[in-house]
C-alpha cells in the first residue's frame, strides 16, 4: 500500500507498487536509480521498468541486490557479493551509460560482480 509520496519519492508499508506513466521514466542512453530500502526478505522486486522486451530491474536476490537491464544489446546482470536483509536502512544507486552499468549499494561500488553474455 503506498502510504505517501515524499518530495521526490515514494513511501511504503511494505506490500505495495507504484506504477508510473511512462513519460516519467524512459531509458535512454542513460539512467540512474537511487532509491533506500530495509527489509528482512530474502528475494522481492523492488523496480522494474520496461516493456516487451527492453527493461531494467533492481531486485534482491538471497539476500543480494541484483541490477539487470536489456536495452537491446543482451542482459548485463551486476550484483553485490554482500547480503542486505538484515532489516537495516540501505541505499542503492545503479547507474547505467550505454552499454556501461554500475551499481553502488551503501556507498560501495568494490562489492559487486557483473555477467554479461556475448
Amino acid at each position: 500500500m503506498l502510504i505517501g509520496a515524499v518530495t521526490n519519492g515514494f513511501r511504503f508499508d511494505g506490500s505495495g507498487v507504484v506504477v508510473l506513466d511512462r513519460d516519467r521514466f524512459r531509458p535512454t542512453k542513460a539512467s540512474m536509480l537511487s532509491l533506500k530500502f530495509k527489509t528482512y526478505a530474502d528475494s522481492g522486486l523492488m523496480l522494474l521498468v520496461g516493456d516487451d522486451r527492453d527493461f531494467m530491474s533492481l531486485e534482491l536476490h538471497d539476500g543480494k541486490v541484483m541490477f539487470q537491464y536489456d536495452l537491446g544489446s543482451g542482459i548485463a546482470k551486476m550484483e553485490s557479493t554482500e547480503t542486505y536483509n538484515d532489516g537495516e536502512w540501505h541505499t542503492v544507486v545503479a547507474n547505467r551509460l550505454k552499454q556501461d552499468g554500475l551499481l553502488k549499494v551503501d556507498g560501495v561500488t568494490g562489492n559487486v560482480t557483473m555477467k554479461r553474455p556475448f
